[in-house]
């Protein structure tokens, strides 16, 4: 399929209230030309409503739209050269493949040759070749997925938004779903803006992540940095599990440590500009590692309260001096049954300074 030249999109100050309800609450937000951006935070925090003000399916209460240099705050939804992909993937069931992939194409008038030829090509893109026969109630639900991708690259648009578009396949599925949407997004480079309550989701997708809560924006920045470098408890649990933990943020020769129970962890450049004194840490589960009491230096005591074998990994819940700690042990590492005193240390690039 041809690159098209890609365009940004930018929402400024945007408002959108329902009836007395703010949904939004003054949104600032700049979608990089090209770029898969992810929408990710719980059931009514907002998302939709700005993958909507987008689509020009809701618009703003106050605030500005803008997909490119073209204000399109006030302009219905076919002013606008964006294609959505939805949950319901909402195909029409009486037409066949290619009659629903080139349906948009049909509207816009486009000679029936032609149209054929976009249509095989799309087709191709998303790996149906040769499915253009075929109706929609015989196909599995990973290509009806598909097939309501193709229908929205056809068009060729400028953005392309996509709404939990893989909430309905099962694990493997999404899996190759997720990797296919993100392929496809990188060979054409269609500014895309992506929904998702799935963690995993975002961060395999994702140039950039908007974190959001109760109708604003938490943390904006690429994957690994939200994982790795959260700016708040809700952040860190929202992006993957995380134990938060009280702390002491130590000073010593132009180095920074956390001094967690008895152990002092290095925190590099994390914790720059925070002064010393008490603050709040995030540690990852899979930072924690187990061994025997008195096995090594360093590090704190726990007990095992429980223990869940997950195939690549084995779950843990410990105690330590009354605080509970979820930890993620790789497959091959010694194993501790429930009732056990383990030592635990801490691996420095999984932990985070969120506050004091």
């Amino acid at each position: 399929m041809e690159r098209k030249k890609s365009i940004g999109v930018s929402l400024r100050n945007v408002v959108k209230m329902f009836g007395n309800n703010t949904v939004l609450n003054g949104i600032d937000l700049e979608i990089a030309p090209g770029s898969l951006t992810t929408l990710l935070g719980p059931s009514g925090c907002g998302k939709t409503t700005i993958l909507r003000l987008i689509a020009g399916l809701e618009l703003p209460t106050s605030g500005q739209v803008f997909i490119g240099d073209e204000d399109v705050s006030t302009h219905s939804a076919s002013q606008r050269d964006v294609a959505m992909v939805f949950q319901s993937y909402a195909l029409f069931p009486h037409m066949t493949v290619g009659e629903n992939v080139g349906y948009g194409l049909k509207v816009q008038k486009v000679p029936p040759t032609e149209r054929a030829a976009r249509v095989a090509d799309a087709l191709g893109s998303v790996g149906l070749s040769g499915f253009e026969s075929r109706f929609i109630d015989q196909l599995s639900g990973g290509q009806q997925q598909r097939v309501a991708v193709a229908r929205a690259l056809i068009l060729e648009p400028h953005v392309m938004l996509f709404d939990e578009p893989l909430s309905n396949l099962d694990t493997k599925l999404r899996r190759q779903m997720r990797d296919d949407i993100r392929r496809l997004q990188q060979e054409t480079g269609i500014t895309s803006v992506y929904v998702t309550h799935d963690q995993n989701e975002a961060l395999a997708v994702s140039d950039q992540v908007v974190v959001m809560k109760e109708g604003g924006i938490a943390q904006i920045g690429p994957p690994e940095s939200l994982y790795h470098r959260p700016n708040s408890a809700f952040v860190a649990t929202f992006m993957g599990d995380a134990n938060i933990l009280d702390a002491e943020l130590l000073r010593e020769d132009n180095e920074a440590f956390v001094r967690i129970r008895q152990s002092r962890v290095p925190l590099g450049d994390k914790a720059a500009e925070m002064p010393a004194g008490p603050v709040r840490v995030a540690i990852r589960p899979e930072a924690l590692s187990l061994s025997a009491p008195g096995s090594g230096e360093g590090g704190f005591t726990g007990h095992v309260t429980s223990r869940a074998y997950i195939g690549s990994a084995t779950e843990y819940l410990l105690d330590s001096d009354g605080e509970e700690l979820f930890a993620v042990i790789p497959a091959g590492a010694p194993v501790y049954a429930p009732g056990a005193d383990v030592r635990i240390t801490i691996d420095p690039v999984g932990v985070a300074v969120i506050g004091s």
